[in-house]
């Protein structure tokens, strides 16, 4: 696994640094209410989104969450709902989005090695620091009108349908091999409701709350971006003071879980024994 966003690359004229920008997060469980009012996030504007993820059946046939375990999140959001105003327009729609989490920055290939907007996608390439875990993260994500999701999780439907034509060529290059992607099935709905922009104790943050049946978890991210000639030692120790910081300043509201795929697994379980239940032999 990386533990560092330099990646560096080789091209005709030579070799070349690439310094992504790194996404820092705190996974929080126990009382999320209070945790909210103890930050002061609680009564500022937010919104609510519906989110499913799809797992192989295989996967879920032998107790397992393939794709999660594998590296890859292919996540379905509803269009977002109340809150506030900076939400409305093309930031409101529903969403499918394709993350991988690859354990080298090597298997991000030719187009995919760096964050670019395109005609039907908006992809992006950076660090995650989620509790102990440093790694890249590549997320290429597809505004989509609210019946693509609706269709893709109703009972029967096809995930897979969801994603358009940039998002399969970005599975079929990048993605890990040995990890079945076909018969999809969406997993949830986990309901989230998002305060963006917030400053908390200092950082400025996004703070998303995820709820499912017996679990409530809350995340909080800051993302750090590199400076003009600043060199990727400084920026990683940079990150690293920040990744401190946002950790010490949350542990008092409490309990931080390890990092976001363990938690999006306890997410998932719930609906993944569901669905096992539903399709047992």
């Amino acid at each position: 696994m990386e533990v560092a966003p330099v990646r560096t690359r080789s091209t005709s004229e030579g070799w070349f640094t690439v310094v992504v920008p790194i996404d820092i997060g705190v996974m929080v469980t126990g009382n999320i209410d209070d945790a909210l009012r103890r930050l002061r996030i609680t009564g500022t504007a937010s919104t609510v989104r519906d989110v499913w993820y799809a797992e192989a059946c295989a996967g879920l046939e032998r107790g397992r969450l393939s794709l999660l375990s594998g590296g890859i999140v292919l996540r379905m959001r509803s269009a977002a709902r109340s809150g506030s105003i900076a939400y409305l327009g093309e930031c409101a729609r529903a969403d499918v989005t394709v993350m991988l989490r690859p354990r080298s920055g090597s298997r991000l290939t030719g187009q995919w090695a760096e964050s670019f907007d395109g005609r039907s996608i908006k992809y992006r390439v950076a660090g995650e620091w989620c509790g102990p875990r440093r790694g890249l993260v590549a997320s290429a994500t597809s505004k989509v009108e609210s019946g693509v999701v609706a269709e893709a999780v109703a009972a029967g439907g096809d995930p897979g349908a969801a994603l358009n034509a940039a998002q399969r060529h970005l599975m079929v290059t990048c993605a890990p091999h040995g990890v079945a992607v076909d018969r999809l099935v969406a997993l949830g709905s986990v309901r989230t409701r998002t305060w963006r922009s917030m400053d908390v104790g200092g950082f400025r943050v996004v703070a998303q709350r995820y709820r499912v049946r017996d679990a409530d978890l809350l995340r909080l991210n800051t993302r750090v971006e590199p400076s003009a000639g600043e060199s990727g030692a400084a920026f990683i120790a940079r990150a690293a003071s920040v990744h401190r910081g946002l950790h010490e300043l949350v542990r008092p509201y409490g309990d931080i879980e390890a990092d976001f795929e363990s938690t999006l697994g306890l997410l998932l379980n719930s609906s993944a024994r569901k669905w096992c239940a539903a399709h047992a032999r």
